[in-house]
């Protein structure tokens, strides 16, 4: 798992004994993609610079995989990103979702 803030500075990152190394770098990536945006990480693939409209798809350091949350305080204002992976993309999406509200964050997601 992995906490990013919304000037892309870490703030948290827990790895489980036997973690595979590219879980924790897209874990990363996840909470860096909506740690930036105040978007899901698969929904800033809606967002492509092939496209006029999706301008986010391809800016280097994001990635469109599920398990990334964007992380909200009580007031609604953008705070940071969260990310989660080593299972499924559903999973992850699941366990990032489940971890959000366990930590008393909110997403608007």
């Amino acid at each position: 798992m992995s906490i990013i803030d919304n000037h892309g500075k870490p703030k948290y990152l827990h790895r489980m004994d036997g973690a595979d190394k590219a879980s924790i770098k897209l874990a990363q990536l996840k909470a860096e993609t909506s740690a930036r945006f105040p978007l899901a990480s698969p929904t800033s693939g809606e967002h492509s610079p092939a496209h006029p409209a999706k301008p986010y798809a391809s800016l280097p350091g994001l990635t469109l995989l599920e398990g990334g949350l964007p992380i909200m305080n009580k007031n609604g204002m953008h705070i940071g990103g969260i990310g989660i992976s080593g299972a499924t993309p559903e999973l992850d999406a699941q366990f990032t979702r489940v971890a959000l509200e366990e930590l008393g964050g909110e997403s608007t997601l």
